[in-house]
């Protein structure tokens, strides 16, 4: 869903729904305590308008509105980003790797300033805990979580992701508390992914999810929540934006794991090297 966009946009949009979006997006600092009866009446219209037009943006209600809209407010207040950084027609090479590098940079930021450390020690806990980690995605995410197991095994830890849906919920039935589930999901609302968590909840396995919504599904049954970045407004960057941000706290837990058993993760590394040194491919 794309709040903002379809805010912006005004498409399909009455006198009545206009006055109410451009009053919300003028606002936006006001309305975390405002009723929907007062933005009626700032706006000329009433309290069901008012959430006759949330519903159109395909939100339950007023609240449901409020809660989704403020997520999108703040990632794209974090992230700064400017529209000059979208991509055209008349980007020449120059100016398209002075954007994405530009994008790059500023995605790593707004990342690493939702970190918290405290969650980060928690989280590198789990890891080192874990006999197994497994890995839930979908799509594109799918090459992050295996771009993630890949990593794990440097330092040693054995690390699984699986590409057919029904193996992901096979594994989430069989797994053990000795298993720790990550998830990796843009909005934290994939039907699949809920159910897979729901299933390790009941097992009591540790799970921890990778999303943009801290308000998701996802985010509210697993145990540890880490913040991805994401901005509708450059929605055709998307996906640059949401891997850039999960690789790099993909590194971050990887480097965390790494360090609390360098012995032993170097050892690994120092082994691995040799035995390719040999010719062995």
């Amino acid at each position: 869903m794309n709040i903002l966009k379809m805010m912006k946009s005004e498409k399909g949009f009455n006198e009545k729904e206009k006055s109410i979006s451009r009053f919300l997006l003028e606002n936006y600092e006001k309305i975390v305590d405002m009723p929907s009866r007062e933005v009626g009446t700032y706006t000329y219209t009433s309290s069901s308008s008012v959430v006759r037009f949330c519903q159109k943006l395909g939100c339950k209600g007023y609240s449901d509105f409020k809660v989704k809209f403020l997520s999108e407010v703040k990632s794209a207040q974090l992230l700064n980003l400017d529209d000059e950084i979208s991509l055209n027609d008349k980007d020449s090479a120059i100016s398209v790797v002075e954007k994405i590098t530009s994008l790059n940079n500023q995605v790593i930021n707004e990342t690493k300033n939702e970190l918290s450390i405290e969650n980060i020690i928690k989280i590198a806990n789990y890891i080192l805990k874990a006999e197994y980690i497994d890995f839930f995605a979908y799509d594109l995410n799918l090459y992050l979580a295996e771009y993630a197991c890949n990593q794990f095994f440097h330092c040693g830890k054995i690390s699984n992701v699986y590409s057919a849906s029904n193996a992901q919920q096979l594994l989430a039935l069989t797994a053990k508390q000795n298993h720790l589930g990550i998830f990796i999901s843009r909005d934290g609302e994939n039907p699949k992914l809920i159910a897979a968590a729901k299933t390790l909840k009941k097992s009591k396995v540790k799970t921890i999810v990778i999303t943009m919504r801290k308000d998701s599904t996802l985010a509210s049954i697993c145990d540890e929540y880490v913040h991805a970045s994401y901005a509708y407004k450059i929605e055709e960057l998307g996906a640059i934006m949401f891997s850039t941000s999960v690789k790099y706290i993909i590194d971050i837990f990887f480097s965390m794991v790494f360090v609390s058993q360098y012995d032993k993760s170097m050892n690994l590394n120092k082994t691995y090297d040799t035995f390719w040194s040999r010719g062995n491919v």
